[in-house]
């Protein structure tokens, strides 16, 4: 689904409270970063459409995708921490929107065997430009 072909809610100031915790600041460029968004704010993000969840960043999975997943995972691997970065468009731009460029995954301990498989898996499936991966902890980025 395009951009253009989704209706977004365009409250902004209430898309950027649940994000941010505040009103975002767009005199940089229309944009706003984010860091540490959980899965479930992401899907409350798309059920009040101001997210689309057919979005993606190049090769990154939808919006609706990392939901999907993240779900699965973390009913897998209750201890296992997931959450996203990204950025939010302006309202006065053409293209408002939400956008997620990263995910990262944390554990208290070491990943186990099968959630490494897993994670090599969409590794090969969705191609981040940028990695990260010690025992504890993955990063993967779009840009």
């Amino acid at each position: 689904m395009k951009n253009q072909d989704f209706n977004y809610n365009k409250d902004f100031k209430t898309r950027d409270r649940l994000i941010f915790n505040r009103v975002g600041d767009y005199s940089a460029g229309g944009t706003e970063y984010f860091k540490d968004l959980t899965p479930e704010k992401l899907k409350q993000l798309v059920e009040l459409k101001f997210a689309n969840p057919e979005d993606e960043k190049n090769c990154a999975p939808s919006i609706a995708e990392f939901i999907e997943r993240t779900e699965k995972w973390q009913e897998q691997y209750p201890e296992l921490q997931i959450t996203f970065n990204g950025y939010t468009v302006s309202p006065e731009r053409e293209d408002y929107r939400i956008t997620v460029d990263a995910v990262i995954f944390q554990h208290p301990t070491d990943f186990e065997k099968s959630w490494l498989i897993e994670l090599i898996r969409f590794i090969s499936s969705f191609h981040p430009d940028e990695i990260k991966i010690e025992s504890d902890y993955c990063y993967l980025g779009w840009d």
